[in-house]
């Protein structure tokens, strides 16, 4: 009987790779084990020392306990990254220098300091600054890179470097997708991280806080779920981030839009804020311009997932009416799951999600009748 030979593997130095030696062995006589111990027999011998001094090996009784800072308190924390998300029209840049506007004069609940800026699709002159004026900013304390700079690993290392000379408490990226290099793919895990590792690092250094704008997925019904996926780019970019917000249209006031976190890792998510687009006049180069900006409306009953559609407004209702329903065609006994549906969907409009939440208020057992036969829903013998 012939035996098939699987080579055994050894540790090559100079390469640092495993190799295949001429040299095999018998199937029947190679397992795991000997696979694990060839490759040890021949690995260098690593000094502990050296290997806790590279790995930064630390005990947790080292760690000073520290709490968290905020450069706006309880929304967008010090040494760490946010992300504002939104479609196009919802007035994110004007957020993002109202920001910059509230750092600069150290209005109460922000930290003041200097204010960095990297812009790729607004002029400086005729856009970013009458706006910067509309909303009250210090432009004095604002600087901006007149040049593009990419957040490669040489553009990354310069931006550190003007951020430990010119000390500002905010870094603002308005687009981030605008300054990352087109080599990187964004929707794939690992080489966004390429990036993002060293710009949180940044950030954790320098104690600033980085915040970034992000379109959004295209998504009108809310397929995707929750707000949180609905960045554009891999997940990445949103584990990257400790606090993100949505700002989008308040779907219950026309012309009105909202600023909802979706995530908050630092502390408790705070309320949900409306604002509007506003405009004041200001004299611009000896001319009388409408100059837009954000105008603040107060705190708002809507949730992240709410305002971009993974959950309607009025959706606790729904499911009530969808209780109701339920309980009244399930009362003379059990009916099968396809006709359930069907029969919400024609005759009270109900969808399917909010027929499943409507089942779980209602403790409705599911069954199949017959390996062959379909489910079918039933009230709880209580028929509550």
């Amino acid at each position: 009987m012939s035996t098939t030979e699987s080579p055994r593997l050894i540790y090559d130095i100079e390469r640092g790779v495993s190799i295949r030696p001429r040299d095999a062995m018998p199937e029947n006589a190679f397992n795991r084990v000997d696979l694990i111990d060839s490759v040890d027999s021949a690995s260098p011998q690593l000094n502990y020392a050296d290997v806790r001094t590279r790995v930064g090996l630390t005990s947790m009784e080292d760690v000073t306990p520290a709490i968290v800072e905020w450069l706006w308190d309880g929304h967008i924390p010090l040494g760490n990254i946010t992300s504002i998300d939104g479609d196009p029209g919802q007035g994110k840049s004007l957020l993002l220098l109202w920001l910059a506007a509230q750092v600069t004069r150290g209005v109460k609940g922000f930290r003041q300091g200097r204010v960095l800026m990297l812009l790729a699709e607004d002029n400086a002159d005729d856009t970013v600054k009458p706006r910067l004026m509309a909303a009250g900013a210090d432009c004095s304390q604002i600087m901006f890179f007149n040049q593009h700079q990419s957040l490669t690993s040489v553009g990354l290392h310069e931006l550190r470097t003007v951020i430990e000379k010119e000390q500002p408490v905010l870094v603002i990226i308005d687009p981030l997708f605008a300054f990352i290099d087109g080599q990187v793919n964004t929707r794939v895990d690992n080489q966004s991280r390429t990036l993002l590792t060293p710009l949180k690092q940044l950030a954790a250094d320098c104690h600033i806080a980085v915040v970034w704008l992000r379109h959004m997925t295209k998504d009108s019904e809310g397929k995707t779920g929750k707000a949180i996926y609905r960045g554009v780019g891999s997940i990445a970019f949103t584990a990257a981030a400790r606090a993100v917000y949505i700002a989008a249209d308040d779907p219950n006031t026309e012309g009105q839009h909202v600023l909802a976190c979706a995530k908050l890792n630092v502390g408790p998510k705070p309320k949900t804020l409306g604002y509007v687009i506003d405009t004041v006049p200001l004299v611009i180069a000896g001319a009388l311009q409408q100059i837009p900006y954000v105008r603040w409306t107060g705190e708002s009953s809507l949730n992240a997932n709410a305002v971009i559609g993974a959950t309607k407004p009025d959706e606790p209702r729904a499911v009530e009416e969808a209780v109701e329903w339920l309980r009244e065609h399930l009362q003379n006994g059990p009916r099968p799951y396809k006709e359930i549906v069907q029969c919400a969907q024609d005759e009270a409009g109900i969808s399917e999600r909010t027929l499943r939440r409507a089942k779980a208020q209602l403790k409705i057992h599911s069954h199949k009748t017959g390996l062959r036969d379909g489910w079918v829903w039933e009230l709880a013998e209580d028929g509550s």
